[in-house]
């Protein structure tokens, strides 16, 4: 069991730290995404510096950074704490790549790859959080936050283990501490505005 386990967070970790969006910027663009843009590894982003067609393949790609490991663990192990630890470490992986010098994005699609595995209607409803909040605070950030907020209080609402409960309350700190520099712009009233910038692609 501890040899699986080992095992099954090495790889949770390589796969997660595939660094999707800096592929994309060399190979579309010719650029690192890190210097352009918000400076995020991220799908947003890519939409932002790169274009549509883009921001989506990247952030399918770091969905399945998620969501893959998960299946894994509930394949190979089949445990709760498995499931959850693989999941967290997948996004560890996307936020500290070992390609990018233990640099990274903010593990928004990976968390929801991740929970797509653990419970995909819980997942859908996050989704669906993100809209709405997309529309009424018109800022990708905020948005992201208060759907990834949602994840432990789903939980809860669900009656999930306490170890998923538990998880799902590290995924969630995970986020606010890779967005912590954003959370301090968006105090001070910096925060970039999201529909302006899918405007730009699909006309006014």
């Amino acid at each position: 069991m501890i040899l699986k386990l080992t095992g099954l967070v090495i790889l949770s970790y390589l796969l997660g730290s595939f660094p999707s969006a800096y592929v994309a910027g060399k190979i579309r663009s010719g650029i690192d995404i890190r210097r352009h843009g918000t400076g995020n590894v991220g799908a947003t982003n890519v939409l932002l510096v790169v274009g549509p067609l883009f921001a989506v393949l990247v952030y399918i790609i770091d969905l399945l950074k998620g969501l893959i490991p998960v299946l894994l663990a509930r394949s190979i192990i089949g445990t709760d704490l498995s499931m959850g630890l693989a999941g967290l470490v997948a996004i560890l992986g996307h936020d500290f790549s070992i390609f990018l010098l233990f640099s990274g994005g903010k593990g928004v699609a990976t968390t929801t790859g991740v929970i797509f595995g653990l419970n995909p209607a819980i997942a859908w409803i996050v989704i669906l959080a993100w809209v709405i909040f997309v529309v009424i605070t018109d800022n990708f950030i905020l948005s992201s936050l208060l759907s990834m907020l949602y994840v432990p209080i789903l939980m809860v609402s669900f009656k999930f283990s306490n170890v998923y409960t538990i998880f799902g309350v590290l995924y969630f700190l995970a986020g606010l501490f890779t967005h912590r520099e954003d959370i301090v712009r968006i105090m001070n009233g910096q925060g970039n505005k999201a529909l302006p910038a899918v405007r730009k692609y699909f006309g006014r």
